[in-house]
């Protein structure tokens, strides 16, 4: 989906002469603490206070790439992309949850990233970080069939697949082994050589 974008926004495909349309293709889901952000600190529109500041909490990838073909539209001084893309930007839909729990926000991101399962593999969280996440939110020295369970019952899952004994196992090894440099080395081979290398599933990283 992010290759086909990007291919359009680039211009492929598209005549100079056509007019160029686009629109942002997913909800931008953002979180704050205190309500009285959305009302104060930005800047004043239409007699109106918007918000200074909001924090995306899911769909990253998407955001950047907007970003990035913005930079190249401006670079190039494309004005029918830069057009379009500000079009696009000001059709998206943007949700605001109130919230300050920390755990209450991870099982939103959890379950806002099974959304993407089967859409968009780099919108979604690997099994690495889905165990940083379970293991969170998870009650202390509880056996992983009873994680299993506390997962079941806020519907969370993994790639489509309802939380096992045996995925739950997978998470507590990864995250009582690894440090934070074998996690930036999970993700720089990710991002060299895909997913499917090493942290698509359970089976590989506990190893």
């Amino acid at each position: 989906m992010l290759n086909s974008l990007s291919h359009f926004i680039k211009g492929g495909g598209v005549s100079p002469s056509m007019q160029l349309s686009l629109v942002y293709p997913d909800v931008l889901e953002t979180v704050v603490a205190d309500v009285n952000a959305l009302f104060s600190g930005g800047a004043p529109s239409a007699g109106k206070t918007l918000p200074s500041k909001v924090n995306l909490v899911a769909g990253h990838p998407l955001l950047f790439a907007w970003y990035w073909s913005a930079g190249l539209a401006l670079r190039d001084n494309d004005l029918v992309r830069v057009r379009a893309l500000w079009q696009c930007a000001l059709s998206c839909t943007i949700r605001v949850r109130l919230s300050s729990d920390p755990k209450e926000l991870i099982v939103a991101t959890m379950q806002i990233s099974e959304k993407y399962t089967g859409f968009q593999k780099g919108m979604t969280d690997n099994f690495v970080t889905w165990s940083k996440k379970v293991m969170k939110i998870a009650e202390p020295n509880a056996s992983a069939a009873k994680v299993a369970t506390a997962l079941a019952s806020k519907s969370i899952s993994y790639a489509g697949a309802k939380a096992s004994k045996q995925m739950i196992l997978a998470a507590q090894t990864i995250t009582a082994n690894l440090d934070e440099t074998c996690y930036a080395d999970l993700r720089m081979l990710e991002r060299e050589f895909g997913r499917d290398i090493m942290t698509a599933g359970y089976t590989k990283p506990q190893k």
